[in-house]
Parts: C-alpha cells; sequence; structure tokens
C-alpha cells in the first residue's frame, strides 16, 4: 500500500524571504493521516494520534486545536472531519466517544460540544442541502450492520427515525427538482430501497443485492442471480433521464453487454459518466490479469458496447485517463501482446480519443527532446505515457490534469514502440492543447503539481535525491530552481489546495535516514502583477481535423503562457459553446452491431466505417416487449448519436434510427431484457467521491481492499493532491471479483477502543464530502 503516514518535521532549514524569492514555511512535528481543504485558504491536519491543526494561510502556518482551551470541554481524540458539502464553514469532529464537536465559521473562532448520547462512526453530509446529515451509529464489525440517525441542523439535534439496520446507504439524485431527502439504502437481508422522510417508511425496490453505486446520471444496483449454473450477478440501472428520483422499479432495466455469456466476467469497474455515457471497466480473465475491456453506454445507460479492448489494468484499476475540465477527451493504455499467458510483461501503446470512445489514435510524439536534440520516431513509434498502474508498481508520475489547467497535461513516458514498463527510460512532458501536441520539459521522471490554474507548474525529480525544486511560470517553458532543502531528500510527491488555484505548495519528502519531511513553498511572495483582459487568450479543443468536440465548438478563456502575471480565483473558463453540425464522427456502433472498415461504404464515411451486426450479441425484440399500441419506438440502423453529443443536421438522417409504431395487442412494461455480469465469489463496490467496499466472502479482503484504498477520490476537486498517493481522476465506481485462495484481508475494526489508529489513507480532502455509507469498508461478507 503506497499510503504513507509522513511525519511532518520541525523545518530547521531557514531563509531570508527576498521579493523575487518563494517563501518557506514551518510544520508541527507530528505524524499526518489526512488533510481537509474546506476552503482554498483553511486546512485541517488530522494526525494519527488523533489531533487536530488547523491553518488559514494555504498550509503555512498550524496552530493546535484539539486541547480545552480551542475546543472547550474536550479530553478524547478526534476520529474523523466532516464539512458540510453546501456550506464549508459548518465542520463537525467525530471521537469515540458519545460527544462530538462543531464549529459554524471553519474554526476561526468557536467550537460547540454537543452531546449526541451515542458514539458516531460516520458522517454524511448532504450534496447540496445544508445542514442535512446523516450519521451510522452503532456499527458492528462481524455483522457489518450498523444504525442510521439523521440530522437536519447538521449534529446540533439527531434523529433515530431509520428503524433498519444498513450495510450501505446514499443520498439520493435529483437535487435539483427538490427531492432533498431522498436515502438509498441496502439493508438487513439484502434489502435496497430508499425513503423520502428519513426512514419512517422504507420502498423496497430489490432483494437479493449486493451493492450499489450512485453517480450523477445512473443508478446502478446488483442483485444475485443463478443462470448457467454459475452464480452471477445481474447490473441494473436507472438514469436521470428516465427517472430524476430513481425510486421507480418501473426505470430500472438490466444493463446489456455485447459479449453475451460467451465471455467470463471477473468484474467491473464504473469509471466516468460525465458526459452520459457510461463507461465501465471489465476484466474478463483471471484477477491477475494485464488487461481489460471498456464498454460505454448510449445515454440512457443500458446498452453497452465495446469502446476499447486490451486496455492495461492492475488488479481492477485500469488505465484509463480523463482530460479533467473538458468534454469527450480520454486517454487509455493499450496491451499489444494480450494474447500471451498471464504474468507475461504487458507491451503498451498510449492512445486517445476525442470524441468519447468513437475513435482512438496513437499519441504524435515531440519533435525534439529537452536538450533539443531531433526525436526520430517511424514506423509503429509513437508517445506512451505512464498511468496508473505505474504509479502503484513503480512510483511512476502518471497522467495528470487539473479542471482549474484547461487544456493542461503532464504525464511521465517514452518514445517508443512500447512504454518502458519499468521506467528505466523516462522523461516528462507537457501537453497545452489537451494531448494533441505533446513537448519533453525535463529529461527524467519527476513528480509535479499546478497551481493559479495551471499558471504555475512546480517539478521535482524523482529519479535521484535532491534538495532543489523547480518552478515554472511559463508552463514548462522555463524553470527557475529554488533550494528547499539543505540536504538532498527524495521527494515522494507535491501537493497543493484541491482546486489547483492557489500559489502555495506543500513538498512532501524522505530523508536519507527515511524520516518524512514536509516543507512549505510560497509562490505567492513573488511580485507578479495579477492578470488583466489582454493577458487571456482563448482555447477551443481541436482533434487536428475540425474545432467540435461531441458536436460543440467550446471556447474557453485561459492565460496567454508568457504573460507574467498571476490568475484570480474566479477566473471562468468556459466563455462560449454553439453546436455544430453532425457529422460522422459523431456516431459510434449501436449496440449488437461492431465496426468494420470497407474500401466503399454505403454510408459514405470517408474512414471507410461500417457499422455490422454482431451475430454474438444479444437479440433485441421487435417491437421491444414496452410498446403500448398507439406509441412508437425505434429501430436502429447499426449506428447512435454518441452519448452526450450535441451536433444537429448534418449526416444525421443517414445514422438516425427508423421510427415505427407499435403494433396492436402489444402493452405493458417490463424491466427484464438481458443479464450481461458474471460473477464467482464476491463483489467490490468502491464509491470514488468518499468510497466504500462492499463484498459478500469471508475468504478475501486485502490486495483489493487495499487497492480500493488508494483509488478512493477526495472530493469535486483535483485528485492529486493527496500526501503520500496521487490517484486518479476517475470515478472507480466499482464492483469486481477475486479468487478465493488469494489471502485472507484482516478487518480493522472501527470500534478502535485500544487507542487511535491510522485514520486514513494520507489524501487531501476538497470541499466536497461523502454522501455514501458502506460500514463493510475492508471487509468481507458472506454471498
Amino acid at each position: 500500500m503506497k499510503s504513507i503516514v509522513f511525519l511532518v518535521s520541525l523545518l530547521l532549514f531557514c531563509t531570508v524571504t527576498l521579493t523575487q524569492t518563494p517563501g518557506l514555511s514551518t510544520y508541527p512535528n507530528v505524524q499526518v493521516a489526512n488533510v481537509f481543504w474546506p476552503l482554498p485558504n483553511v486546512g485541517f491536519i488530522l494526525t494519527t494520534g488523533g489531533d487536530v491543526y488547523r491553518s488559514g494561510d494555504e498550509g503555512f502556518t498550524w496552530t493546535l486545536q484539539t486541547v480545552s482551551s480551542v475546543m472547550p470541554g474536550l479530553n478524547t481524540y478526534v476520529t474523523d472531519i466532516v464539512v458540510d458539502n453546501a456550506n464549508p464553514y459548518s465542520i463537525m469532529f467525530l471521537t469515540p466517544t458519545s460527544y462530538i464537536w462543531i464549529t459554524e465559521n471553519a474554526g476561526n473562532a468557536s467550537y460547540t460540544q454537543v452531546l449526541v448520547g451515542t458514539r458516531i462512526f460516520q458522517a454524511y453530509p448532504h450534496p447540496r442541502k445544508a445542514g442535512l446529515i446523516m450519521a451510522i451509529v452503532d456499527y458492528n464489525s462481524n455483522s457489518q450492520l450498523a444504525d442510521l440517525w439523521w440530522s437536519p441542523d447538521f449534529g446540533k439535534v439527531w434523529s433515530t427515525t431509520f428503524s433498519k439496520r444498513v450495510y450501505q446507504v446514499s443520498w439520493g439524485q435529483g437535487y435539483e427538482l427538490g427531492y432533498n431527502d431522498i436515502i438509498y439504502a441496502d439493508c438487513e437481508g439484502d434489502i435496497f430501497g430508499y425513503t423520502t422522510d428519513h426512514g419512517v417508511t422504507f420502498h423496497q425496490l430489490f432483494s437479493n443485492t449486493v451493492g450499489f453505486v450512485v453517480t450523477s446520471n445512473y443508478m446502478f444496483v446488483g442483485t444475485l442471480d443463478v443462470k448457467y449454473s454459475r452464480l452471477q450477478v445481474i447490473l441494473y440501472v436507472s438514469s436521470e433521464a428516465l427517472d430524476n428520483t430513481n425510486t421507480n422499479p418501473s426505470t430500472y432495466f438490466e444493463a446489456a453487454f455485447p459479449f453475451g455469456n460467451d465471455l467470463p466476467n471477473f468484474g467491473y469497474t464504473i469509471l466516468d459518466d460525465s458526459t452520459g455515457a457510461a463507461w465501465i471497466g471489465v476484466n474478463h480473465g483471471s484477477y491477475s490479469l494485464s488487461w481489460g475491456n471498456l464498454y460505454t453506454s448510449g445515454q440512457e445507460g443500458l446498452q453497452f458496447t465495446l469502446a476499447l479492448p486490451y486496455v492495461n489494468q492492475y488488479q481492477g484499476v485500469f488505465d484509463y485517463m480523463k482530460v479533467e475540465g473538458l468534454e469527450g477527451i480520454y486517454f487509455a493504455n493499450n496491451v499489444s501482446n494480450y494474447q500471451q499467458p498471464v504474468g507475461t510483461t504487458p507491451l503498451i501503446k498510449t492512445v486517445f480519443t476525442y470524441d468519447n470512445g468513437g475513435e482512438w489514435r496513437y499519441l504524435t510524439p515531440p519533435s525534439s527532446d529537452y536538450f533539443g536534440a531531433p526525436i526520430i520516431c517511424t514506423g509503429s513509434c509513437s508517445l506512451n505515457l505512464h498511468s496508473y498502474s505505474s504509479w502503484y508498481q513503480h512510483d511512476l508520475g502518471f497522467f495528470y490534469s487539473n479542471p482549474n489547467a484547461i487544456g493542461l497535461i503532464i504525464a511521465t513516458g517514452n518514445v517508443g514502440q512500447y512504454l518502458d514498463n519499468e521506467g528505466n527510460d523516462v522523461a516528462t512532458y507537457l501537453s497545452r492543447d489537451a494531448g494533441l501536441s505533446w513537448t519533453e520539459i525535463y529529461p527524467t521522471r519527476s513528480i509535479y503539481e499546478f497551481g493559479d490554474h495551471g499558471g504555475i507548474l512546480v517539478l521535482a525529480d524523482t529519479d535521484t535525491p535532491t534538495n532543489t525544486v523547480l518552478y515554472s511560470l511559463n508552463e514548462g517553458a522555463t524553470f527557475t530552481a529554488f533550494q528547499f532543502a539543505p540536504n538532498a531528500v527524495s521527494v515522494t510527491n507535491i501537493i497543493t489546495e484541491t482546486s489547483g488555484t492557489g500559489r502555495k505548495f506543500q513538498i512532501l519528502a524522505r530523508t536519507a535516514q527515511n524520516t518524512p519531511v514536509v516543507y512549505g513553498l510560497d509562490l505567492s511572495t513573488l511580485q507578479i502583477r495579477q492578470c488583466v483582459d489582454a493577458d487571456y487568450e482563448t482555447f477551443t479543443p481541436s482533434d487536428g481535423i475540425e474545432n467540435c468536440i461531441l458536436g460543440r465548438k467550446q471556447v474557453y478563456s485561459r492565460r496567454q503562457r508568457y504573460a507574467e502575471c498571476y490568475n484570480s480565483r474566479d477566473t471562468d473558463h468556459l466563455i462560449n459553446s454553439t453546436n455544430c453540425q453532425c457529422n460522422f464522427e459523431d456516431y459510434e456502433c449501436d449496440f449488437g452491431f461492431v465496426p468494420e472498415y470497407v474500401s466503399n461504404p454505403t454510408n459514405g464515411d470517408p474512414s471507410g466505417r461500417i457499422c455490422a451486426y454482431n451475430l454474438n450479441s444479444p437479440i433485441l425484440p421487435d417491437p421491444p416487449a414496452n410498446c403500448p399500441t398507439g406509441t412508437t419506438y425505434l429501430v436502429s440502423k447499426g449506428y447512435r448519436k454518441i452519448a452526450g453529443d450535441t451536433c444537429t443536421g448534418g449526416v444525421s438522417y443517414i445514422f438516425d434510427p427508423v421510427t415505427k409504431n407499435c403494433p396492436a395487442g402489444t402493452t405493458g412494461p417490463t424491466s427484464k431484457t438481458w443479464v450481461g455480469i458474471i460473477i464467482a465469489l464476491f463483489i467490490i463496490v468502491a464509491l470514488g467521491v468518499g468510497g466504500f467496499v462492499a463484498f459478500k466472502n469471508e475468504a478475501v479482503r486485502s490486495k483489493l481492499a487495499e487497492l480500493v484504498d488508494k483509488v478512493k477520490g477526495a472530493g469535486s476537486g483535483a485528485k492529486y493532491s493527496r500526501v503520500g498517493i496521487r490517484p486518479g481522476s476517475l470515478a472507480n465506481d466499482e464492483f469486481g471479483i477475486g479468487n478465493e485462495g488469494e489471502g485472507d484481508l484482516e478487518d480493522e475494526s472501527l470500534n478502535d477502543e485500544e487507542g487511535p489508529k491510522e485514520l486514513g489513507d494520507n489524501e487531501i480532502t476538497g470541499q466536497q464530502q461523502d454522501n455514501s455509507f458502506n460500514p463493510r469498508n475492508d471487509s468481507t461478507f458472506n454471498i
């Protein structure tokens, strides 16, 4: 596990702060478990001993809070910090006692002691409604069950109206329509349902459930079924397009995959749904297989087509990278020698798509290296980038983007036929146009972080110990070196507050004696002016052919590369969006069809692509079962518009489906269409925001639970700024499978009566807090 508990040492090395010199800060001498950033300038350190330190200046000075003079009546330690999503000034501090402490001013002035009457193990604020929070109490580590309480005023008063014991809970969807109080729950007896009155009444939707995942557009529910003499999970999907609240059982349908029963499935990972299409990674082999397939859905998230086969994955984590802040642009690492036996070193090439997976291309390498020497790259040579698997296995900096650094991507990798898996031949590369072109900005491996909306780039060498950090004010065109320590240390990470808009950074490192140290780097001391209108440029994402991505031309504003100024925090990036005429790239093959390339396509596609019927796909009924007399239904021509694409006109008449009338005598909705998920032993569910793990076999926990810990998201901001590790930005909501003999997982009970334990995975947590719960975290349960 690469989650490291850092000893934050007292910084004895001092410098004189000059007007054009970065500043250095002093840190408390504590072991850090988690760091929270409820506000851009306000942070809280939670130590492994349960102490809390607060900073009001972006992490440069820290003051102890867990003393009775600050938190009245406090005589214990803090187990967790919870921030109100809708009001980040309201913060709750949980303890192993029946008391909690609350501040309503982000700890700036006062804390209030509240007697709850029982211990709160975890608390989950509502995503949108200030003050509304639910809490997990009376958790039993053996049964994995807990009671659910709720509060309308962020913990001052608590209600116990929810009568069922729960495995997993989550706040519901439909916030914009006023459905603020929906709670979904997987309850004792493996019953899934919801309540709209905080548990006074409970409405059952499914039985035999193994878990559920709530995303921004969909609800996924897994239920057990036995077919084909094998234990299986049926994946049900409900979308906001069908039901804004996901409370109508008739709007849940079985997800359909093109592999039918021909391919085994040992796990799937819900990766992203930001454009409306649900991306799912499926492992079709053993747990240790180095690749899986990527599937993407249509707008309703029900019918999935193969987007990219043989994608590199490491124990359930896929090398699948979204360009943050932009829509429809993804990168992935493709395994070329997928037919080789398990355990063979994969031969990896990086590919990218500008149309939500409709077409994938190799990366164009830079024309010259860091020293200006020409790069000769012919034949199958391309630029290949390290991703999450490289970070977990070899500590290599991976593909990183930030939603507030529009169009900027930084990664380590190499130019060649394949990716250097061990990182022996590695350099650092940057793109300013969302991956279309690249520049080598550093000649070896490094660790990096963006600040000031991309106007600042901080980088440190990780190939050898160093006491120097590099910072750039022109997106890597030039760097300035700054000595941050008296002796060389091994830099393990560079972090900043989660929005990536600040100018203060923390450098995490280890000394020659393997002692963890942290240094603060303050670039706000540089005397540069604030940007004005003339310092900005417009940026329009392009695939190199046209300026339309997902059927629309979007124009962003960002600071010019060589403008020596800093951005204001309220910079608005997207300034204009207009729809384009539909082109061939706006369509993909529909469910049940696969792409083929011919010399004279009947549809006129210049690439030669047609979508031919896949004989192995499940046959969809025509007309569909739910086709009342007097209504119409659509018949596919083999194509569908890419989910999230907003193009109009153009070639749409060639690809859009045909409308037919429902025949007389056909009535009645049905939620049963097709089952496509086969499992063997257990299910894993790992929510991206907050995270939970749920699987039902007492024999398995360690490898998978450890990996889930690494990829849990840190909030709505950049996922890169975390102490010790840098997980990706993927949602990673996962139902997975493992082999029973691969090792037991030790249950770390939440009942830490013997004293404080390590409280987290050293994550930097942004304003957005968990809105879901599964107390089966790092534990197993029988199917």
